[in-house]
């Protein structure tokens, strides 16, 4: 008989080979392993935020902050274009009272054009054609003999 699978009548292991583990201490080591595992993964995760925040800090925000100063920056040529346009106007016209009548005016047809924009319904993406042959969905033969309308 070979010397690892030798046994008793009773099946225990022969004094060479050591006792199974009683299951108590198998739930043991799983759960210290479960443990381990859970504490590790906790650890990954800090380390994970702690890289993403200074990703942030060191790409991100930089950019964001150039970002907004460029918008600040477009609203004020913006605005100082506008009021360029209406000091051009009331000095052509020689009244500021007719320059903020159509200031008023074309603010009124943008702010029309702005609210026909925004309650416009979206368009819909053109559907693909049905195939012929139903595919995944029903496989009744009612849809089968039904004509496609085309």
């Amino acid at each position: 008989m070979e010397r690892g699978r030798a046994r008793s009548e009773n099946g225990a292991a022969r004094g060479d080979e050591p006792p199974p583990p009683a299951l108590g201490e198998v739930a043991r080591d799983v759960m210290d392993h479960a443990a381990i595992i859970v504490r590790d993964r906790i650890e990954i995760g800090k380390l994970e935020a702690r890289r993403y925040a200074e990703h942030v800090r060191r790409d991100v925000a930089p950019r964001a902050a150039f970002g907004v100063a460029a918008a600040v920056l477009a609203a004020v040529a913006v605005l100082s274009g506008l009021l360029a346009l209406f000091l051009g106007i009331a000095r052509a016209l020689d009244s500021v009272a007719w320059a903020f009548a159509i200031y008023a005016a074309l603010f009124a047809v943008l702010a029309v054009f702005a609210y026909a924009l925004s309650t416009r319904a979206p368009r819909r993406a053109a559907r693909p054609q049905r195939s012929r042959y139903p595919t995944g969905g029903s496989t009744s033969f009612a849809a089968l003999e039904t004509p496609r309308k085309t």
